[in-house]
Order: C-alpha cells, then sequence, then structure tokens
C-alpha cells in the first residue's frame, strides 16, 4: 500500500467516525440546553412532588427532570463535550498526519463509551471508536518509509 493511499484511507476512516459523533452529541447537548431557560421546566424534581398550574399561567404542561440544573450542566461537558473533544482530535489527527493525536480521540471515545453502555448509546460509540482506532492504524502505515 502506498502511503498516499494509507493516508486516504486514515483521513476517510477517521472523518466517517467523527462527524456522526459530532452531529450525535451537538444534537443532545443542544436539545437539552432550551430547558435551561424554560419557565415550564422544573429541575430537582422528586416524585411525589405537585407542580400547580393555574389558570392564566403561560405553562399549560410542565416538564421536570430530578437531575438539578449543576449536575445537568457537568454531565454535558463532561459527556458531550468528552465527545466533541474526542472526534476533533482524531479528525486532526488524521487530517495532519499526527496518529499519537488520532490514537489519543479513539482513547478518550473508548473511555466514555463504558459509561454509555447503560444507555445503549455506549455500542455506537463504541462503533465509531473502532473507526478512529483503524484511521490511526493507516496513519502509522502512511508515516513508515516506502523502500
Amino acid at each position: 500500500m502506498t502511503n498516499a493511499r494509507a493516508r486516504l484511507f486514515a483521513r476517510g476512516f477517521a472523518i466517517s467516525g467523527a462527524l456522526p459523533l459530532l452531529f450525535i452529541f451537538a444534537i443532545s447537548a443542544f436539545s437539552e440546553i432550551p430547558n435551561y431557560w424554560d419557565p415550564c421546566f422544573v429541575w430537582g424534581y422528586r416524585g411525589g412532588q405537585t407542580i400547580p398550574i393555574r389558570s392564566g399561567d403561560p405553562c399549560q404542561s410542565v416538564g421536570g427532570t430530578s437531575e438539578t440544573r449543576v449536575g445537568a450542566l457537568g454531565r454535558l461537558v463532561l459527556v458531550q463535550g468528552t465527545g466533541v473533544v474526542a472526534a476533533l482530535l482524531g479528525l486532526v489527527g488524521a487530517l495532519l498526519a499526527r496518529p499519537r493525536v488520532g490514537l489519543l480521540g479513539a482513547g478518550l471515545l473508548f473511555i466514555l463509551s463504558i459509561p454509555l453502555m447503560l444507555s445503549g448509546l455506549g455500542i455506537i460509540v463504541l462503533l465509531f471508536t473502532v473507526l478512529l482506532f483503524i484511521s490511526y492504524r493507516f496513519s502509522c502505515v502512511a508515516r513508515t518509509p516506502v523502500s
């Protein structure tokens, strides 16, 4: 395999592994952010707690979560932030021919996929981790001198 072809494969696998992840994590984060300013959304809701709705209230229905605002912000930064950083590292590693940077991105995604296994998203993240690892291997092949 030529170095140019290996570099092309590395970039292709990195793009196919990173772009869907960026899309998934961005959609997930942006779908939760509006709740911070929604007056009809209750944070820190406990089971059995009643939420009164009076006539004339702007809220015709109320949503809620047991998670606090700070807890949700921490989760967004840790989960979605780590996923975005890892995907970007995978892309940068392949596009700039820096295999170790791509491997770091794949490693972060692997670590992130472990707690996400409980939600079912872990399998998807693990699949994209494999694509970034394959990209890393092709980047390594592209850097070997041709004799």
